[in-house]
């Protein structure tokens, strides 16, 4: 079932309503089932982004449809008592999402020759890239709903160069004592994620024979995450809720080589330092100023004398 915050509150008021679980009902369980009330789950995981967003395909080469299904029904516990209605159905337990592409779009040769490349990936961490020109980045992510997982595909011009595994849900223990779960719904889910994020539910249907599981519905995570800010990764990315709140968009960064402060020049090897300074020559002091000049190379054509008058005249130094 997929679910979303409103919806996961409503569960967990039933799951302590003693109208639909009374004495009759917790005694039944417990000598039908073996189990306590809990127990008519095996799963709920939360996800940090839209699982609306996530799309499958039936078949090779066909319509893609969303993870989501159009389907509505009601959440039952042990298949006998209602816990939430018109929810709606997981259609596929894999969906993908593929990212705009990244175009990284050098100018000059020290900018592919002399910094260092990485990749920024969400929930994954940050991995070195090998960048030789302008360069296409396509980044596919493939998202494992019942486990939480997912893998990054990333490709360069269209070439395969990498694949990363991430860790994105973070496990509700809706399966556990009252005071446990009301602890770290309150902890965890609502502190560190809010209303922003879906969660994904899966329970026993009809008795203990029958599983069914479901993915998060909700709005993305940066909603509640810290904005667009920069943050320094470290490689790999721990996920789960720790990584929730970092950065929820992938991203190329350039290390730049380190210049000296005091260092002028060479900006066709290191490019512009942040130290060069421009100066009016009129205002420049320590130089021989000239009345005049002479242009007399024999083995320059007419318009390149024309070009070192005009670079003289504009007032450059040879």
């Amino acid at each position: 079932w997929c679910i979303s915050g409103t919806e996961l509150n409503t569960i967990l008021s039933s799951l302590n309503n003693p109208d639909v679980f009374d004495t009759a009902a917790i005694e039944m369980i417990s000598k039908m089932y073996g189990a306590n009330v809990f127990d008519c789950f095996i799963g709920c995981k939360i996800f940090p982004f839209d699982i609306g967003r996530l799309e499958f395909k039936q078949a090779w080469g066909g319509q893609p449809y969303t993870v989501i299904s159009g389907d509505t029904g009601i959440v039952k516990a042990f298949g006998r008592y209602n816990l939430a209605s018109d929810v709606h159905k997981l259609a596929s337990t894999v969906g993908y999402y593929r990212f705009p592409t990244l175009s990284v779009k050098p100018k000059q040769a020290w900018e592919i020759e002399s910094i260092d490349y990485s990749l920024y990936l969400p929930m994954a961490g940050t991995f070195p890239i090998d960048i030789r020109g302008e360069s296409d980045i396509d980044i596919l992510l493939y998202v494992d709903m019942i486990d939480g997982t997912g893998e990054y595909y990333v490709h360069i011009n269209g070439q395969l160069i990498g694949i990363y595994r991430a860790m994105f849900a973070a496990d509700v223990p809706l399966n556990t004592n009252q005071g446990r779960m009301q602890a770290n719904m309150l902890t965890n889910v609502v502190a560190s994620v809010g209303k922003a994020a879906g969660a994904i539910i899966g329970g026993v249907v009809g008795g203990p024979g029958g599983a069914m599981a479901g993915a998060g519905l909700g709005e993305n995570i940066a909603g509640t995450a810290l904005g667009n800010q920069h943050y320094a990764m470290s490689t790999p990315a721990i996920g789960g809720l720790t990584s929730m709140q970092c950065e929820g968009f992938p991203r190329v960064m350039a290390k730049i080589p380190k210049m000296f402060k005091d260092g002028y020049g060479y900006e066709q090897v290191l490019g512009a330092n942040r130290s060069t300074a421009y100066m009016r020559l009129n205002e420049c002091t320590g130089f021989t100023k000239t009345v005049n000049y002479k242009c007399d190379i024999i083995v320059a054509t007419d318009g390149e004398k024309a070009e070192i008058e005009r670079l003289l005249n504009a007032g450059v130094m040879i």
